[in-house]
């Protein structure tokens, strides 16, 4: 196992945006978190409140898609799974 770490750390790294570790240049040139931060530049506020909001509406959302499948699956409508 061990001798297949650098491989895999050669391979996961252009996914990852990490770096070579042969010569320690990076392997993608484009910074996510970079692009991010620019993006949100002074606009910070508006972003706490629309990942806010978001959390709070999946939040109600999966609250109600599990009361559904309660309800469905108490009331028997799996075929291949029983409630008791």
């Amino acid at each position: 196992m061990t001798a297949a770490v650098p491989g895999l750390t050669e391979a996961v790294s252009p996914v990852t945006g990490a770096h070579s570790t042969r010569d320690n240049k990076p392997l993608v040139e484009f910074s996510t978190e970079e692009a991010i931060a620019a993006v949100l530049e002074g606009k910070q506020d508006a972003f706490v409140e629309d990942i806010t909001d978001f959390g709070i509406e999946y939040a109600l959302r999966a609250r109600r898609d599990h009361a559904l499948f309660v309800d469905a699956f108490r009331g028997g409508h799996f075929e291949l799974v029983s409630a008791t």
